[in-house]
């Protein structure tokens, strides 16, 4: 049998090649991992998003709102975003203020599509504080109830799941889920 004379390597270019293979591997783990790192914060945001909640991305929206909402004397409201709650949300145009029970709306336009980026104090209710001055200043509103009927009155009492209108020295006592728009102008 015949043997094969072995090509000498030296020392040095042994551990020369040595180091270029541990160097191209650490590349390709460092490329491996800063892949990996890219798609864990993909994936985070994609979750983020989904789990945004719809008053946060109307909240955050700077610009004119266009909001349609289940009721036949007001199908759609138009105008600048006001007072937040996880429920409700109050629109002003042209000194008029609505507030709506965002369980009757039925699409929206105009909510800015960076909003989701932008989300500050999502859990302050500030429709609460407005309509409390609504109830202390006896504001005259009109209010548009799910099954379309319309009272017009004094608010005297805000609840945590009602409201009070005097309508003609009758009191009514309005549960919040069935109220779709409580209009109020100066």
């Amino acid at each position: 049998m015949q043997t094969l004379p072995m090509k000498q390597v030296s020392s040095s270019s042994a551990v020369d090649i040595a180091e270029s293979i541990l160097k191209d591997a650490h590349e390709e783990i460092t490329v491996e991992t800063r892949i990996e790192k890219l798609i864990e914060v993909a994936d985070g945001i994609k979750f983020e998003q989904e789990h945004i909640k719809l008053i946060d991305r109307i909240r955050n929206t700077e610009s004119e709102i266009t909001l349609a909402i289940n009721c036949p004397s007001f199908p759609i409201v138009t105008g600048s975003i006001r007072f937040t709650s996880d429920q409700f949300l109050v629109i002003s145009k042209n000194r008029i203020n609505y507030l709506v029970n965002l369980a009757h709306a039925i699409y929206l336009a105009g909510v800015d599509q960076r909003a989701v980026f932008r989300i500050e104090n999502s859990d302050l209710d500030t429709t609460s504080m407005w309509v409390k001055n609504l109830v202390e200043n006896l504001s005259i509103v009109s209010i548009y109830l799910s099954n379309g009927n319309q009272l017009s009155g004094k608010l005297i009492r805000f609840g945590n799941d009602h409201l009070d209108l005097l309508v003609h020295n009758q009191s009514y006592l309005i549960p919040i889920n069935s109220l779709v728009l409580l209009r109020s102008a100066p």
